[in-house]
């Protein structure tokens, strides 16, 4: 009967010991748009911001490859990581970064000019909650050329 009693107390303890490691980083969002063109290499771009304010450019830590984002930052009172694994590759020598009080921006150039749209930001198929479209920088073709007239 001990030893049910101290696994019992073990197991009510284990998921607040979790939940204080798991309190120092927290969820950020990552906001991203995209625009293909098959002619235009420069419309081949993925529009990406990662929302974490208030990071200062000493703790940031960020690393760009062909396949993938690496963020991970630190403020006042929280910490901020992310990893991303791109869909398809991207042309990093091309990309741009912008730093600000709010987040990071960036503007990805795809690797492949084509005029279709990737599906999804990251390789995985399953939906991850902290991705969402950004409809301000979504350019629709109708309304483009509706505009652009």
């Amino acid at each position: 009967m001990y030893h049910g009693i101290l696994r019992i107390s073990y197991s009510l303890c284990f998921p607040f010991k979790f939940l204080r490691y798991i309190a120092d980083y927290h969820s950020l969002l990552v906001l991203w748009a995209q625009r293909s063109d098959a002619d235009d290499e420069t419309k081949n771009v993925v529009y990406l911001t990662i929302t974490a304010p208030d990071i200062p450019k000493e703790s940031l830590k960020l690393e760009l490859t062909s396949t993938k984002l690496t963020f991970s930052g630190e403020n006042k009172s929280r910490i901020y990581a992310v990893e991303l694994e791109f869909f398809a590759e991207i042309d990093e020598k091309l990309s741009t970064t912008h730093h600000s009080g709010r987040g990071v921006e960036f503007v990805l150039r795809k690797k492949e000019a084509k005029a279709e749209y990737w599906p999804r930001l990251v390789k995985e198929a399953k939906k991850l909650q902290f991705i969402k479209t950004d409809f301000d920088k979504v350019g629709f073709p109708i309304y483009l050329s509706l505009y652009s007239t």
